[in-house]
């Protein structure tokens, strides 16, 4: 006779993480990141943006950055996300000296756990200063669910018009047919323009292509 198990299953909640890059060849460091994200324990990658390239904040005498977003289903509590993905920061040379907003190897940051609203010493959801970056706005309307509520903070429609500004500077990065990266003028946007429903790009990763493919990738702008 088999008992069964009085433990209830641990519940997946949804998660979406900002990626960053601007140092050591950062679209590559962006990239194996979202490979990365394959690996972590109770968890599923479900969905990623195109890539931007995107201007500094802070301190202007530093790279472009390389931005994406990239949405989870995971089992893992809130500071377990964190402490993993500090350790894929570290294994891509991050070192954290206390300056904001400066260069990085790679920045992993929890954007949204659900619905869910922390106030904790190591960590805070939604992230504090997502609703007034276009870097992070962006790329989340292209995988987010229509009408998304951000907690605390507002409709990710309506915050992604208040910087539509910061929005029209941002350049997709794609992949020609030999897979030589280049940037598109063509791919700028404003908030205005930001119509996913308009397939005019696709989005290739380069060596995460078809990693992605068995994830529902979606097809991009």
């Amino acid at each position: 006779m088999v008992e069964s198990s009085s433990e209830t299953p641990t519940q997946r909640v949804t998660v979406y993480l900002g990626l960053g890059a601007n140092l050591s060849d950062p679209r590559r460091q962006v990239e194996q990141a979202l490979l990365q994200l394959q690996t972590l324990p109770g968890s599923e990658v479900t969905a990623v943006s195109s890539l931007y390239r995107t201007l500094p904040v802070g301190p202007a005498d530093q790279p472009d950055f390389i931005n994406a977003v990239a949405r989870i289903d995971t089992q893992l509590e809130p500071l377990v996300l964190l402490t993993a993905l500090q350790q894929i920061e570290r294994q891509h040379g991050r070192i954290r000296n206390g300056q904001r907003w400066g260069p990085r190897t790679l920045d992993l940051d929890i954007l949204l756990i659900g619905e869910q609203v922390l106030a904790l010493p190591q960590l805070c959801v939604p992230h504090p200063q997502m609703h007034c970056r276009a870097f992070v706005l962006g790329p989340l309307a292209e995988i987010a669910p229509p009408g998304l509520e951000i907690p605390g903070q507002g409709r990710l429609d309506d915050l992604l018009a208040a910087v539509a500004d910061e929005a029209g500077t941002m350049v997709r990065l794609r992949a020609d047919d030999s897979g030589r990266s280049y940037f598109s003028a063509s791919a700028r946007f404003g908030a205005s323009e930001f119509d996913v429903s308009e397939n005019h790009y696709h989005d290739e990763l380069a060596c995460a292509q078809a990693a992605w493919r068995a994830h529902r990738l979606p097809d991009l702008l």
